[in-house]
């Protein structure tokens, strides 16, 4: 039929296929998504609730974020996976720039 996508042996389209794979990967590094943003909100609302908050930059708050975003998935998924902790000093060292 015209307009048909392929679908692999799984009954996935091929762009799915690769989305579930992705995503299945990454919940054993980063837990379950919905936990993660859980967590994470839970922390930037404490965050933002800070009296020193709204002094910082915008740069120094991003990381903050992202920070808190990268310990939500410790606390999540695995916390012994190598890349979160990368990340967290990555971005702690951007936020000293």
């Amino acid at each position: 039929i015209m307009g048909t996508i392929p679908s692999s042996s799984n009954g996935h389209t091929n762009g799915q296929s690769k989305h579930h794979d992705l995503l299945s990967e990454r919940s054993k590094t980063h837990g379950s998504f919905q936990q993660t943003a859980r967590i994470a909100q839970s922390l930037k609302d404490v965050m933002r609730s800070a009296p020193n908050w709204d002094s910082a930059s915008a740069v120094r708050r991003e990381c903050w974020e992202m920070i808190a975003t990268k310990l939500a998935r410790q606390l999540s998924g695995d916390p012994e996976h190598p890349d979160h902790d990368d990340d967290i000093n990555g971005y702690y060292a951007l936020a000293g720039r």
